[in-house]
Parts: structure tokens; C-alpha cells; sequence
């Protein structure tokens, strides 16, 4: 018998023992499940592999898919807030659902008949979605993103509450047209035969006091609508006439504070006294009597706190009641609602800026400097910003204050003509006229003026109108 060195059977040893390891790892890294796929590769490479691996096309289905594919991108698209085009949105839907399909099947063990796999595939393909999207924009070349809608931040949190916002108006003001008997015009109910306009008993009453019941920016179209004789029926116009000022006050402590963030300053610095009792409560701000350190008397307009975003809300939900209205009512049609209800968000939001409204006063003040008999108050710019307006304080009384009038001893047929004329000459020669004339909105003074105010509402008028 042969005997070997010791050191030779260590090395040899040590050879069997490396290559039985080495034929181990080999076979733990080539070893493959009964579908061709890797069981102990990383997560994330797995992934990647299985991107382009025949199981993938096999568990995701697309031909079958494509539905719920374009809903998720669509769904994605809409929480993200940002609009691109249709070729991209669904690019990233497939890109975000084979990425979804993948990471599914790694997580399940492969087992696209779980329902852990079909619910995995569905979350993370709204997600991955977002995230293909984002890449898009931030890939994407100049003359791409001109052809999208404007950009900004995408927050898709802040999408999904207000959307979610929405939803819930657009449910409560249905509940309210239906408790006052305006269901069937919005898909509600039975809707029996379709009502001419002139021939609805009761429907005056019905929408003012539902108007009033919605609130917000609902009464004032109901205001506005007090001021159309030349498209409702005058039984219309009775009744919205009730809506005039009927809004709760703010409370002052919010007031307050709000301008005090637009002046950038304590009120104590800008107005010796303030009187926080409103003179008006409307439903987009507030008017306060005050007084400069100067001594002169002034009205101080203040924007509720959150009206912008509340306005937005109801504007949306007014523009789809509106379109479901006329979908169903032929007078709306006739008096085409959908119209009006756009051309009223679009004035609305123009009345969210007091800056406009400012301009708008000093504008029509210019125009009819050389007419005496019309006051049209001072703005005070200095005190003024997007929320917060300052005017001059005019003396007088609103011209539905008929007896007050009466007691005055003023002749109503002498300031109808001055309300006439200036009206006239606003529209036919200026070009620019006051909008919204209803009787809140003109006064008769103590030195028997007329006076115009809240020019948040203006027309104009080029050469071819007047004409």
C-alpha cells in the first residue's frame, strides 16, 4: 500500500471540495421552475427578466385586457391632474400594465390564477401607470410638451380630494333639487311629459328656494338671473328677486385675519376703525364700513376665505347639471342653459379678482367723469390686492328703499332717465358697461346722485356691436 504525503491529500481534498461547491452554485443558479423562470434570482432582476419572457405575455393577457388597461391609464392620468395626449396616455397604460404583471408574478410565486395576482396586478398597474407618465414628461422634448396642456406639479392626492369633493356637491345639490321637486330635469324620478317654461306652475318657487338651499355661488346666479327680463318669464323674475343679500356674514375673526395677510400689515395700520357688523354679506365677500387715519370714510370689500376653491367645485358641478338639464328639458334648450352656464362661470371667476374689479371701476369712473349726475366710487389702490378692495364710501340707499326714497322727495322718473342715459352711453359710445345692474348694485345718494357700484361684472362692446 502506497502512502501519500499528507499535504498532497489535503490539496486534493481541497480541489473535491471546491468543485463540488462551484457545481452546486451552478446548479442553484441554473435551476428553473416548471415555466422557465428563475427562482433565486434577485427580485428586481427577475422583474426585468420577466419583461421580456414569453410568460409574461402569456399571464398578462392583452388582447383581453385592453379595456381595463384604458380605464387604469385613463384613471391614471386624470389622479396625476396632467393632461397629455391620447397616444401617450395609453403607452404608458401598456408599458405600466406589463410592469405591473411582472412584478405581480414575482410576488405570488408565480401564480397569475391567485387572487393576490389579479389584485397586485391591478394596484400596481394604477401606479406604475403615474410613474411611466412622469417619465414621458421628464423625457419628453420641447416641442412635445408644447403639444400638452400647461404644466405644473403633478398631486395626485390633491386631484383625488378634490375630485372626491366634487362627487360629494354634485350628490348633495342633486338631493336638494330632488326635495324640492326638480328630480325628473336631472335624471331623478319619472319624468312624465316635458314642461314648457312659461307653463310650470310652481317651478319659480321650486328653483329659488333650491337655489338658496345649494348656497355658494348658486345664489348669485340666482341674483343674476333676477336681472334677465329678456330671457325668463316675469313670474321667474318675482321670485328670484327674493335671493337678493340673503347670505350668512363670515366670521370676523377669519375676515380679520385675511386682510391682514393681503395688506401685509395690522388693520390697525391702514384704517383707524373698522366696522366688522357687514354692511353686505354676498356670496363671494363681505363689505365693511371704515375710516383712514385721514378721516375719510371708506368700504372695505373682503373675499371669503376659500371661496376661490369652493366656486371652482361648484362651477364644475353647475356646467354637468346644466348639460343633464338640457339632455332632458326641452325649454332648457330653448333658453340654452348650457350657454348660460358657461358664459356665468367664466364671469365668476373673472369676479374671484378684485384687481379686475378695480380696473373695471376705474375705467367706467374715467369714461363718465363729465357726467354730474352719476357717482362712481374711488378705488384706493393701495389698500387693495386680489382679495381685498377699498373704496370711497358713497352716502345713499339702494334704490329698492322705495319709500325711503319717497321720503327724500327725490323724482324717480328723473333718476330712472339718469340711469337710462349713462347706461346708453356706457354701452353705444364708451364700450364698457356695468353687467350686473341689479337693484343692490345701484343707489340713489343723499345729494340725489345716482351712484353704480361693484363693477366686478362688466361687458364690452367693440365698434361692430354698437353699431
Amino acid at each position: 500500500m502506497r502512502w501519500r504525503p499528507a499535504t498532497d491529500v489535503l490539496a486534493r481534498e481541497k480541489r473535491c471540495y471546491t468543485a463540488r461547491t462551484s457545481a452546486r452554485r451552478v446548479a442553484r443558479v441554473a435551476e428553473v421552475d416548471s415555466q422557465g423562470m428563475l427562482r433565486d434570482t434577485p427580485l428586481l432582476l427577475l422583474a426585468v427578466r420577466l419583461l421580456f419572457s414569453s410568460r409574461l405575455t402569456q399571464s398578462a393577457h392583452l388582447i383581453t385586457s385592453i379595456p381595463a388597461i384604458l380605464v387604469i391609464a385613463w384613471l391614471a392620468s386624470r389622479l396625476l391632474g396632467v393632461k397629455h395626449s391620447w397616444f401617450r396616455v395609453i403607452v404608458s397604460g401598456f408599458l405600466g400594465w406589463l410592469a405591473a404583471v411582472a412584478l405581480s408574478l414575482v410576488l405570488t410565486n408565480d401564480q397569475p390564477q391567485s387572487i393576490e395576482f389579479t389584485r397586485d396586478v391591478y394596484v400596481f398597474a394604477i401606479v406604475l401607470t403615474m410613474l411611466a407618465s412622469v417619465l414621458f414628461e421628464l423625457i419628453a422634448q420641447p416641442s412635445a410638451l408644447a403639444g400638452s396642456a400647461p404644466t405644473r406639479i403633478p398631486r395626485p392626492v390633491n386631484a383625488v380630494r378634490l375630485w372626491f369633493r366634487r362627487l360629494l356637491r354634485y350628490l348633495q345639490l342633486t338631493r336638494i333639487a330632488a326635495r324640492h321637486g326638480l328630480g325628473p330635469y336631472l335624471g331623478i324620478g319619472r319624468h312624465e311629459h316635458d314642461e314648457d317654461l312659461e307653463g310650470t306652475s310652481g317651478l319659480p318657487h321650486r328653483i329659488t328656494h333650491a337655489l338658496e338651499d345649494c348656497g355658494g355661488m348658486f345664489v348669485k346666479l340666482g341674483q343674476v338671473l333676477s336681472t334677465r327680463r329678456d330671457l325668463l318669464p316675469a313670474s321667474f323674475i318675482q321670485e328670484l328677486s327674493h335671493l337678493q343679500d340673503r347670505v350668512a356674514p363670515e366670521d370676523p375673526h377669519k375676515m380679520r385675519e385675511l386682510l391682514e395677510a393681503e395688506l401685509g400689515r395690522p388693520v390697525r395700520d391702514a384704517f383707524a376703525e373698522i366696522e366688522w357688523h357687514p354692511l353686505a354679506a354676498a356670496s363671494i365677500g363681505q363689505a365693511y364700513r371704515g375710516r383712514l387715519h385721514s378721516g375719510e370714510e371708506v368700504v372695505i370689500k373682503v373675499q371669503r376665505p376659500g371661496i376661490a376653491e369652493a366656486v371652482e367645485r361648484d362651477i364644475q358641478v353647475l356646467l354637468q347639471l346644466a348639460k343633464t338639464v338640457e339632455s332632458r328639458a326641452s325649454w332648457a334648450r330653448d333658453y340654452n342653459v348650457g350657454q348660460f352656464a358657461q358664459e356665468f362661470a367664466d364671469r365668476l371667476r373673472e369676479e374671484l379678482d378684485f384687481r379686475i374689479e378695480a380696473r373695471n371701476t376705474m375705467e367706467i369712473a374715467a369714461n363718465m367723469s363729465g357726467t354730474p349726475e352719476l357717482a362712481i366710487p374711488a378705488v384706493h389702490q393701495e389698500l387693495s390686492s386680489a382679495r381685498v378692495l377699498a373704496l370711497e364710501w358713497l352716502d345713499g340707499v339702494s334704490v329698492r328703499q322705495t319709500a325711503e326714497i319717497e321720503t327724500l322727495g327725490y323724482d324717480r322718473a328723473k333718476l330712472a332717465e339718469v340711469l337710462l342715459r349713462t347706461g346708453v352711453q356706457q354701452m353705444l359710445i364708451d364700450g364698457v358697461f356695468h353687467a350686473d345692474p341689479h337693484p343692490g348694485n345701484v343707489m340713489v345718494l343723499r345729494d340725489g346722485r345716482v351712484g353704480l357700484i361693484d363693477f366686478g361684472a362688466v361687458s364690452r362692446l367693440d365698434a361692430m356691436q354698437q353699431s
